[in-house]
């Protein structure tokens, strides 16, 4: 049986940087050579280097794990990893290769959905911050000012929320959502629909910061296709 197209696309928000996002789990993360990462990355690390997953304790609700694939090496919060699952915890730091460092942020309690910050020059397809993003409710992502949202920009007066539902991506503000340059209601509403991933960037403006304030946009694109490299050659 063939697994469905994972759901991947690039997130830019105004002052707020640029995400690769990826929709479920688990994730593998590895070498841009290989077909099989759905994390890529130019960086010393090996085809298949390791696999994020998300798991549900019975205590402590949903969790986001890191295991290193075929013996890969790696270290998060100074732990190594192995074959067995490690647990993240908002703010560890995780060290795969001296090329492919980031810090893991799962910022809100409320969400499964979580964000590593790409560190020393590392990005994914372009962005410099990847977002772990769980479909349904479960998963919304929030965009504010607040420290405990994956997205903060500080002088947002209301919050964007993005929820992925089956193959849709739901964008709410209560100040408004309208699509720039394009077909949209008359007026802003507080909610649009959009495929997911997409087909060409779609820009939206949110009614998000205060009045007289310019305005507050982000815009979401179809990944961009990178051309695969060699695989860096390794001593035996």
């Amino acid at each position: 049986m063939t697994e469905p197209t994972r759901a991947c696309f690039l997130l830019a928000v105004d002052d707020g940087g640029e995400y690769f996002v990826a929709a479920g789990s688990p994730l593998s993360v590895g070498h841009l050579s290989s077909a099989a990462a759905d994390l890529p990355f130019l960086a010393d690390v090996e085809g298949e280097h390791a696999r994020l997953a998300l798991t549900d304790t019975f205590h402590g609700g949903f969790r986001w794990t890191l295991a290193s694939l075929a013996g890969a090496r790696g270290l998060a919060a100074g732990r190594f990893l192995s074959s067995e699952p490690t647990v993240l915890a908002d703010g560890d730091l995780v060290h795969l290769a001296p090329n492919l460092q980031f810090r893991f942020r799962a910022p809100d309690a409320s969400s499964a959905s979580a964000v590593l910050d790409l560190l020393s020059g590392a990005d994914c397809k372009g962005a410099r911050h990847v977002l772990l993003f769980v479909p349904g409710a479960a998963g919304r992502v929030r965009i504010g000012s607040r420290s405990t949202r994956h997205v903060v920009v500080p002088d947002l007066l209301r919050e964007t929320s993005l929820e992925l539902v089956d193959s849709t991506l739901v964008v709410r503000c209560a100040g408004g959502v309208r699509v720039q340059g394009g077909v949209s209601p008359a007026g802003p509403v507080p909610a649009l629909s959009l495929p997911c991933p997409p087909a060409q960037p779609i820009s939206l403006s949110l009614g998000a910061r205060p009045p007289g304030r310019p305005p507050f946009g982000i815009t979401i694109s179809p990944a961009r296709m990178i051309s695969p490299s060699p695989a860096p050659h390794r001593p035996a």
